[in-house]
Formats: C-alpha cells, sequence, structure tokens
C-alpha cells in the first residue's frame, strides 16, 4: 500500500503504530490474565514497544493540522516499550495480584493462527525498533503515555472480576471464521 502511495502522487503521510496498549484488555489477551498470567508467544524478556490508541490519535491530529511538516513520511510511532515479564509484574501490581509471564510456544499459537503466529515471531525475533525518546523531544504535544500511565487509566480489579466477553473457544472459531474469510477474498 505504500509503495502503491508513493508511486501514485497523492499527498500522503503514513502513521505506523506499533503493538497497541489497549489489546492487553481486549479477547486474546484479557482472559489470561485473569488467570494469572500475561500469556505471548514470544521470550518474557524480549521488549515489545506498544502505544496508547489516545496518542495514536493525538499524533494523526497533529499531522493533519500540520501536513506541510509531515508531507510523503512514514512515522513509526511508539510510546513505550517494555518486556512481558514487565507488563505481568505491572498489571499485577496495579490489580493487587500475583500475576506472571507464560511463554506460549509458537507452534501451540501457528495451530490457532498462522497470521498471529506469524505476527509474534517478527516480534521475538526482529521487533520495533522506534525511537521513543526522540518522539517524546520531537512532538511533545501529543503526550505520549507510559505504560504504567495507561494501566491507571483503567480499573484492573474491575476488569480481571468481570466474566469474559468471549471464551477462548469463541476467540478461536471467530478466528477461523475470519482465515475462512480471507482465504475467500484470495481465491
Amino acid at each position: 500500500i505504500e509503495e502503491h502511495l508513493a508511486d501514485s502522487g497523492v499527498s500522503h503521510t503514513v502513521i505506523a503504530p506499533v503493538f497497541f496498549m489497549d489489546n492487553w484488555l481486549g479477547p486474546w489477551f484479557l482472559p489470561a490474565i485473569k488467570e494469572g498470567n500475561v500469556a505471548m508467544a514470544m521470550a518474557g524478556n524480549r521488549m515489545l514497544q506498544q502505544i496508547d490508541v489516545e496518542d495514536i490519535g493525538n499524533f494523526a491530529c497533529l499531522v493533519l493540522e500540520h501536513p506541510d511538516d509531515f508531507r510523503g513520511q512514514r512515522i513509526d510511532i511508539a510510546s513505550d516499550e517494555l518486556t512481558g515479564e514487565e507488563v505481568a509484574k505491572l498489571i499485577g501490581r496495579r490489580a493487587g495480584q500475583n500475576i506472571g509471564y507464560y511463554d506460549i510456544p509458537l507452534e501451540t499459537l501457528r495451530s490457532q493462527s498462522h497470521d498471529f503466529a506469524m505476527m509474534f515471531e517478527w516480534f521475538d525475533e526482529i521487533g520495533y525498533a522506534v525511537d521513543t525518546e526522540a518522539l517524546r523531544e520531537d512532538y511533545p504535544e501529543v503526550g505520549w503515555t507510559y505504560f504504567d500511565e495507561w494501566l491507571n487509566r483503567h480499573d484492573w480489579n474491575t476488569l480481571l472480576a468481570a466474566e469474559p466477553l468471549y471464551t477462548p473457544e469463541d476467540r478461536i472459531e471467530n478466528l477461523e471464521d475470519l482465515e475462512d474469510l480471507e482465504d475467500e477474498q484470495y481465491t
């Protein structure tokens, strides 16, 4: 898509965010956290850059307000960087619970979703490389959010006590439906 944009001559800016902090609230991560684990298919000591979705919106507003400053650029954005083990410790501290880290075997994830496995393989082997300190210095008006600030905006006791919207089986079934739909689009 980015190559097509560049070749098209259309004025554009590409904003490329990293892993969303808000993913921790979703059906792929919150159920495991409720069971006492941050579970990901990557080493627990591997850094993962993350961003609050509000920071994405704030940065997009900045780009829209100053289009000439960003025209034709791709800007990778992130607001913090933590290991899975650090995420587990911080969520646990905020919730007043013992939350551990579980490294899901990549092949287990691959058996459920080839696309998710590819994504986590990339996270673990290559990962993001955004200079978060430079972003904070260059664009302070965005108000870049640290992970602990993001955590504090959520009531983790309520989140961890709430009934799940989806069971793990629902997630797998929905993902299989999505993959079937994707397969149909490319055949």
